[in-house]
């Protein structure tokens, strides 16, 4: 299950599963997996928007759905 998903400033996805585990099928540019992940998370499911040198910021599932 999709637990976390972390978009970062370059548009790469990196997914982490319930135990902390990445999935690697969801990974990759946001172009590629973001329908994917669309059709297999939860409502549970975090999405953040981060960066390698500034902060963190939690986003909602519909504001993941209007990234490009």
């Amino acid at each position: 299950m999709i637990a976390k998903v972390f978009i970062w400033d370059n548009n790469m996805v990196t997914v982490f599963d319930e135990q902390g585990c990445q999935v690697e099928e969801y990974q990759g540019s946001l172009a590629q997996v973001k329908d994917l992940i669309l059709a297999n998370c939860l409502e549970t499911t975090i999405f953040k928007l981060t960066s390698w040198t500034g902060p963190t910021k939690e986003i909602t599932q519909a504001e993941f759905k209007e990234l490009k």
